[in-house]
């Protein structure tokens, strides 16, 4: 069950999968997940707030369209990341973006992209790379927090033992 000490073990765990993906405390983080930032009925940017406690931009993952993502592209540039922390089928569209229009790195301040939460198919992991310019560290855990598995410097899936008992 969910307790603030549950909480803030699982924030040292993300923090780990971050510094593995070249990310430390500090460092700009764009956050492209299922944020509730601005109302469905939006339909003028900005699609994002900037939290300044975490130097983090929070996207809205709802809003992204192919008329919305030149505007998105545009303020994480401005943004410089060192991460992108993000659901797969968030950050494609903007990767696929940048792959059509041949446009030169998508963000030349990432570090490694984060992704969660979702299935990295092979061909997504192939275009957002590629575009984005850095690699990609896809990371595995529960809502009732039993098990994280995440991908390190290297590329390889790890389990983090020392936070659950996993069982294959």
């Amino acid at each position: 069950y969910l307790t603030l000490d549950s909480l803030v073990n699982e924030h040292a765990y993300v923090w780990r999968q971050f510094a593995w993906a070249g990310c430390s405390p500090g460092d700009r983080i764009v956050a492209l997940r299922g944020d509730v930032v601005v109302p469905s009925s939006q339909h003028t940017r900005p699609f994002w707030r900037h939290n300044l406690a975490e130097n983090t931009l929070i996207m809205s993952s709802y809003h992204i369209a192919e008329n919305t993502i030149p505007f998105y592209m545009a303020a994480i540039r401005d943004f410089q990341p060192t991460l992108i922390y993000a659901y797969p089928s968030a950050v494609y569209p903007l990767a696929e973006y940048v792959a059509r229009r041949k446009l030169e790195r998508g963000v030349p301040s990432l570090r490694g992209i984060v992704t969660s939460s979702e299935t990295l198919l092979p061909t997504q992991r192939e275009v957002i790379e590629e575009a984005m310019g850095c690699s990609i560290f896809d990371w595995y855990g529960q809502a009732e927090r039993v098990v994280f598995i995440g991908t390190c410097e290297r590329g390889s899936l790890h389990v983090f033992d020392d936070y659950g008992v996993t069982e294959f």
